[in-house]
């Protein structure tokens, strides 16, 4: 619903108001002026101060050279706005993360960094950077994007059949799979029939060209120039297999050199330059360990108590555990899932093919073991494995992957338009 210019201002006035009055609870976080109105919301400066120090922080701590004092500002606002308009639709499209979602991910974080939580933890409290609740708030925004991304675009992107076999081929007639591990640079431009718009975009990407060709390290020039959703965190896109990425940045980086930069080339969504940092080949024939997986699935309605429940989802692995019913019997009666109607049998499932929740109380699980009561974005799991496997990818398993790969390929592409639309339907004023 589109509010009224002056409903904002008299929202803001009160606002501001309540900012000047003195405290009656003891000490309050500062929060300082208003940098920009988003929406029916606002970013203080204090809120701005404190993201671009933490953005400042993470360029030391890989030591790259820092950016344009005001291209990293503007660069930090514009993700700040983009992220509060993602955050407010996932809100009132009623996305929730559970405190579980948000210990499991901060456990996952601690293992990239090779790291028990409890060290990762005691490391983020020495540094000072960011306290844990600083950390565990940040995290919960990310985790609620994630969900709305993959909510919204997953029901309007479509991989045919066609686009499975001409993939599939592909990787038939290529006798290895490459990674590469690269970055990217993507310079938007608003409109495409808008020739001074386009121009003013290539004068940017011809910009990032020579300052890159200068020796400026290609992440700060990325944190600088660029308009992906990725900029601040150097437009890394991380070790990537060939077929995960775009067809246009392979055609590009096939041809690359390690530690080269493109040409400027083109997309629907801009212009872009990409850098090759490494390249790795692997063996073409994977072994996966498959499992024959049941589970019940009860879901959380939006208005519903999460831990009412979790305690429904708990009394029925008790009738399972402790009374000995049928486990086929009660996902037929009680499971939300499709698979219900086939007493929850999901078939052979391998590592991967499944929620990240899901697939690591799965990969624990002994043969015949039921599982405790599993968190996801589905709802409360409970699961049975009945037996394992080691088994060649089959034609069903390639296709599955097959349709994985295309569908990321379009969501990456389609996301950065997503947004943009969003924010055209946003009121956004700057007050820097």
């Amino acid at each position: 619903m589109l509010v009224p210019r002056m409903f904002k201002v008299l929202v803001l006035v009160v606002f501001v108001f309540y900012l000047g009055q003195p405290s009656f609870a003891g000490d309050v976080t500062p929060v300082g002026r208003i940098v920009a109105i988003v929406g029916d919301g606002v970013i203080t400066s204090y809120d701005f101060t404190k993201e671009v120090s933490s953005i400042k922080n993470q360029f030391e701590a890989n030591n790259t050279l820092l950016p344009n004092e005001d291209e990293l500002r503007r660069q930090v606002l514009e993700r700040m706005i983009s992220r509060r308009i993602l955050l407010d639709f996932a809100d009132r499209s009623g996305i929730r993360v559970s405190s579980e979602e948000i210990a499991k991910g901060i456990d996952s974080f601690a293992s990239t960094q090779n790291k028990t939580t409890a060290e990762f933890v005691e490391a983020l409290q020495q540094k000072g950077a960011e306290s844990l609740e600083d950390f565990r708030r940040r995290l919960e925004i990310d985790l609620k994007i994630n969900k709305l991304r993959r909510r919204e675009l997953d029901s309007i992107i479509k991989v045919s059949k066609a686009e499975i076999d001409i993939f599939l081929q592909k990787q038939s007639d290529t006798p290895a799979r490459n990674q590469y591990l690269a970055a990217h640079i993507l310079i938007k431009r608003k409109t495409n029939n808008d020739v001074d718009q386009t121009n003013e975009a290539k004068g940017r990407a011809s910009e990032a060209l020579r300052r890159i060709d200068q020796g400026v390290d290609f992440r700060t020039v990325a944190a600088e120039l660029s308009d992906a959703s990725d900029a601040l965190e150097g437009g890394l896109l991380g070790w990537r297999y060939e077929e995960q990425l775009p067809s246009l940045f392979l055609e590009k980086l096939a041809l690359m050199k390690l530690g080269q930069r493109s040409d400027i080339f083109e997309s629907p969504n801009g212009f872009h330059v990409l850098f090759l940092y490494d390249k790795r080949g692997a063996d073409q024939k994977i072994l996966v360990e498959q499992r024959h997986v049941s589970h019940i699935l009860i879901k959380v309605d939006q208005y519903e108590d999460e831990n009412v429940v979790r305690r429904k989802a708990e009394e029925i692995r008790d009738r399972l555990i402790i009374g000995g019913e049928d486990f086929a019997t009660l996902a037929k009666n009680l499971s939300a899932d499709l698979s219900a109607a086939n007493g929850g049998d999901l078939g052979w499932v391998g590592p991967g093919e499944t929620v990240p929740e899901f697939d690591r109380a799965m990969s624990a699980l002994a043969d015949g073991e039921i599982s405790d009561v599993v968190r996801s974005q589905f709802g409360f799991h409970i699961i049975l494995v009945h037996g394992r496997r080691d088994a060649d990818l089959t034609e069903d398993r390639k296709r599955a992957l097959a349709v994985q790969t295309i569908t990321q390929r379009k969501l990456e592409s389609r996301f950065e338009g997503w947004v943009q639309e969003l924010r055209d339907k946003t009121f956004v004023e700057l007050r820097l």
